[in-house]
């Protein structure tokens, strides 16, 4: 859940830097270094455009413990899966 404290800092990124690369982010692989996207029109090109934004750069280091599943798979895979659903 959200903080309520936090909305005027999400506000404040939609409008001042809606992309930002965050350098201190850690996956729960052990990589760092994140993109971080604040804003509904760049979210909406993030998630639509799979050939630019692959989820296939998650490297396998034998710690990715979740594997592929829906939420990590691009087309044609992802809607295999999701058709399972």
């Amino acid at each position: 859940m959200v903080s309520p404290n936090s909305i005027p800092w999400f506000a404040k990124m939609r409008a001042d830097s809606p992309v930002v690369f965050d350098p201190e982010f850690v996956f729960y692989y052990g990589v760092k270094g994140a993109w971080q996207i604040f804003a509904h029109k760049e979210a909406k090109q993030v998630l639509g455009d799979y050939h630019s934004f692959s989820n296939l750069f998650i490297p396998n280091l034998g710690k990715n413990i979740m594997g592929r599943n829906l939420n990590q798979s691009d087309p044609p895979d992802h809607k295999k899966l999701r058709s399972l659903v």
